[in-house]
């Protein structure tokens, strides 16, 4: 049976569509409307074994979600990888063939993407992330309001009983009114993210992942609820240091010039080395860790864990990267096994 080899570039309006067989020959190209329907359609009706490739982005979940029973395979792709692949030229023709090539050639860096039951929690999870954002870019703004007029209002600002106060403190009357509307917006943000929190964790409370995380020290509802809906499944993940390298907590080390010519010949260069955590990683995921650390250490057992690294001279800054490197592969290997947490084999 021939493989065909299926490139999408996808947009709000309209879909560019490569066809390449074994050899690289393309044997079909056009564009269609970016209609769910038609879509799979016009992939179903295309003869052999089919693999299909299109970017990350805004509709990805839902093109894996219709797409992924009419091809053998379908790969999302890191766009990022994409874009140093391209050369010069670009447009919607050439990002589809280059898909489909790279595709035959088997050169594209997967995104992982699974239909499970988890969708439910994901779609909850995004609204209360966004909620938090939302939330956090208000309280920005307000104390920007206020420090634009050289007040200090230190944790205050936030308390509904200091507000009156405050507002009386601004010189101007649409100053007034425009932190008078920020502390609304503010309101109203706290009660949909409490909303949001708690319909999140509902979801969440029905699978058996959620039991074994929240288990950990260091993770209450939310946290919990945050790496179910993120990592999905922990067999995804060959080892900790493959989910390290996810959560950003993976040590980077770069050297130059490391090596020189002597009497007897190559001899190695003692040089320091540069290092620091990886940049290329899950952001909600390396915060729930690290923020589970700061946590955990305040009890035992962590505490005394973490205290044994202070006792050797190591910074608390790296401490609580430590702490969090061990929590990321405590929660692993209990998922995993499908055990609670045991204090006694840390």
């Amino acid at each position: 049976m021939s493989t065909k080899y299926i490139g999408l570039d996808v947009h709000q309006a309209t879909t560019t569509m490569f066809v390449l067989d074994q050899q690289g020959k393309v044997i079909e190209q056009m564009v269609m409307q970016t209609d769910g329907h038609q879509l799979r359609e016009r992939i179903a009706s295309i003869t052999g074994k089919k693999e299909l490739a299109f970017e990350e982005g805004t509709m990805s979940d839902w093109l894996y979600y219709i797409l992924k029973p009419v091809v053998h395979r379908l790969v999302v792709c890191d766009p990022r990888a994409i874009r140093r692949m391209a050369g010069a030229s670009k447009n919607d023709a050439i990002d589809a063939r280059l898909l489909a090539n790279e595709l035959r050639m088997n050169n594209l860096r997967p995104v992982f993407h699974q239909t499970s039951a988890l969708e439910a929690l994901r779609a909850s999870w995004r609204s209360y992330e966004q909620l938090t954002r939302d939330l956090t870019r208000t309280k920005n703004r307000l104390k920007a309001l206020y420090r634009s007029r050289g007040i200090r209002t230190e944790d205050s600002l936030y308390e509904p009983e200091s507000r009156a106060a405050l507002l009386e403190r601004l010189d101007h009357r649409e100053l007034r009114q425009r932190a008078g509307l920020l502390f609304e917006q503010l309101d109203f943000l706290a009660q949909q993210k409490e909303r949001a929190s708690q319909h999140m964790v509902s979801c969440a409370r029905k699978h058996q992942g959620y039991r074994l995380i929240k288990s950990v020290p260091g993770f209450g509802p939310v946290r919990a609820a945050t790496v179910l809906s993120t990592v999905v499944t922990p067999h995804r993940f060959g080892n900790k240091r493959k989910f390290w390298s996810y959560c950003g907590l993976a040590v980077v080390v770069r050297t130059t010039g490391d090596w020189k010519m002597g009497p007897n010949g190559l001899v190695r260069v003692e040089q320091k080395q540069t290092r620091g955590l990886n940049k290329n990683r899950n952001a909600a995921m390396k915060e729930a860790f690290k923020s589970a650390a700061i946590q955990a250490i305040k009890a035992s057992p962590f505490q005394e864990f973490a205290e044994a690294y202070r006792q050797r001279g190591l910074a608390e800054s790296l401490t609580r990267v430590v702490v969090a490197r061990k929590l990321a592969a405590i929660v692993l290997t209990i998922w995993k096994k499908g055990e609670m947490f045991d204090r006694n084999k840390l």
